[in-house]
């Protein structure tokens, strides 16, 4: 029986199908004593039905770092309904850099943004996207869903090929709302 556990596991490079994350994400619920830190499935190329998966545990660990994920706005909508139904429990920080997310993702990023201390969205193609950018900052200024708290202090939007009026829209809620944004 594994006792008060912390760890850092790192499973890059792998690609996992969605069958064997929902093994892992089974054997994560059920250790109710370990205490994931940090997991990173960074280059696995994971698609929307593995990030389902993920989502099935996620709760239960601090840092998710998925860079290098395939998926797009349902998985990451998904990722956010777990995290919200099981309130937000333990993750403070999803990283999604270089995941080739487009405009269209920026919906599913805003629910999972505002249960989150940090948001990586970094090395992504938000371009021609000033609609869904004033979207995703239009919900970043919201008020946080239902059963969780407002935490977002810090969004990477770097080199996301982001618009002047796109950059603009979400300087004011960085400052309104007091989260820091970066942008390049």
């Amino acid at each position: 029986m594994i006792s008060n556990f912390s760890a850092q596991v790192t499973l890059d490079g792998n690609l996992f199908s969605p069958l064997e994350l929902k093994i892992f994400a089974r054997q994560v619920r059920e250790c109710e004593r370990l205490k994931l830190d940090t997991l990173a499935l960074t280059n696995c190329k994971l698609d929307d039905a593995c990030l389902a998966e993920v989502g099935k545990f996620a709760f239960r660990v601090r840092s998710l770092n998925l860079q290098g994920g395939q998926f797009g706005a349902e998985g990451l909508r998904s990722l956010a309904k777990h995290c919200r139904r099981h309130d937000w429990e333990k993750v403070r920080a999803i990283s999604l850099r270089g995941c080739q997310l487009r405009s269209d993702s920026l919906d599913g990023a805003g629910e999972l943004a505002l249960g989150l201390e940090h948001l990586n969205l970094s090395y992504n193609n938000f371009s021609g996207s000033d609609p869904e950018v004033r979207d995703f900052a239009a919900t970043l200024a919201g008020p946080p869903p239902e059963g969780a708290e407002k935490r977002i202090r810090f969004v990477d939007l770097r080199h996301c090929r982001l618009s002047d009026a796109s950059k603009r829209i979400l300087a004011d809620v960085g400052r309104k709302e007091k989260i820091e944004i970066k942008m390049w």
